[in-house]
């Protein structure tokens, strides 16, 4: 749809960026944009597949329907920004500070969310499904309506009260490592977290 701009250069910078959406430009896969300030930028149905924003600005923007799948965006502030109906299918979203955060309908499955801040974001009907969710803050979060099937936590993921990750069929991590969990999967032991499994029995070693 965008061939015509097929030719253009890579895009070098946040300004950059704005101005070629405004052209009409939506695909800007695999682009580097680390530390950029995107703050209160709109850029609905956008294609950042594989683009690299580790410790990107990007609170209170608007991202609804874009696709940021594979996307890396460690450490990124991400604080009230809408991500309803946004692909985020494997991202990194590690130490990423997503407090406040509209995920309505969003696809996070697969997406590493270790040591992530999601106080108060707003997940109905979203998809968690394989995320890794180690160490993780979901506390007053709504998970009524999530989907975290196979999702990864441990010790340190921090749960709304009355929450029951059995019944959401949630994967418990133990880490096998005597120096703690080095983040390697290999380290590690999940175990589905149902009925007499609880007590250690039956572990099961995955690799994802």
């Amino acid at each position: 749809m965008w061939g015509w701009m097929s030719d253009m250069k890579p895009v070098a910078s946040v300004g950059e960026l704005l101005e070629r959406y405004a052209a009409g430009q939506r695909d800007f896969d695999g682009i580097n944009l680390s530390r950029g300030d995107l703050r209160s930028a709109r850029l609905w149905h956008v294609r950042l597949r594989q683009a690299l924003l580790c410790r990107a600005r990007l609170a209170q923007a608007s991202l609804m329907g874009g696709d940021l799948s594979f996307a890396d965006l460690k450490f990124g502030d991400l604080r009230q920004t809408q991500l309803h109906t946004a692909q985020l299918a494997g991202a990194d979203l590690r130490f990423a500070d997503l407090r406040g955060a509209r995920l309505w309908r969003t696809c996070l499955r697969g997406a590493n969310l270790r040591g992530s801040r999601l106080e108060e974001a707003l997940l109905q009907g979203t998809v968690l499904q394989g995320a890794d969710l180690r160490g993780a803050d979901l506390r007053h979060v709504n998970l009524r309506f999530t989907n975290l099937e196979g999702a990864f936590f441990d010790q340190r993921t921090r749960f709304p009260p009355d929450f029951d990750p059995d019944w959401a069929g949630m994967q418990l991590s133990i880490s096998t490592s005597s120096s703690g969990d080095s983040g390697d999967p290999s380290t590690s032991v999940f175990k589905r977290v149902n009925g007499s499994e609880r007590s250690g029995q039956g572990l099961e070693l995955l690799t994802p």
